[in-house]
């Protein structure tokens, strides 16, 4: 009988696994923008929630954190130059963790140069972390194909 009860219960709970999952608290805004002649820019835009984070492109710290970071597919013209973030991130000293950490909250552009022609795709991805005072989420991965117009 208890076996019988323990195995309806089980089944009754089936419908629910899954359902409950984290709120991502990052969202992500891609766009190509026109430089000069065939140079054109690819932004990723993070905007987080309020009391959220997520850590620099170089985090600092004692290694343990997870670096915001991109990979993209190579371009027929070429990128030009490294990924950059449009402002420079909080530094802060925590007691839990060696050496300083950087990361950014509200809102962070991320950037790379390139050079193409209207028809190109910029496909790629980033991964990064999001954080509060409290706790970090797992690490997460958002795609992106942006096409130049």
């Amino acid at each position: 009988m208890r076996f019988i009860l323990v195995a309806f219960l089980s089944m009754m709970m089936l419908p629910f696994v899954g359902k409950a999952q984290m709120k991502n608290p990052v969202s992500w805004q891609f766009s190509v923008k026109k430089l000069e002649g065939d140079n054109y820019r690819f932004e990723a835009k993070a905007v987080m929630e309020s009391g959220f984070h997520i850590w620099a492109q170089d985090p600092g710290g004692d290694g343990s954190l997870i670096p915001t970071s991109f990979t993209a597919e190579e371009l027929q013209s070429g990128w030009v130059g490294e990924w950059k973030e449009a402002k420079n991130p909080k530094v802060q000293n925590l007691e839990f963790i060696d050496g300083a950490v950087r990361w950014h909250d509200k809102e962070i552009v991320f950037y790379r140069d390139f050079k193409g022609k209207r028809g190109d795709k910029v496909k790629g991805a980033v991964q990064y972390q999001s954080c509060n005072d409290k706790m970090c989420y797992p690490p997460a991965i958002e795609n992106f194909i942006v096409a130049v117009n």
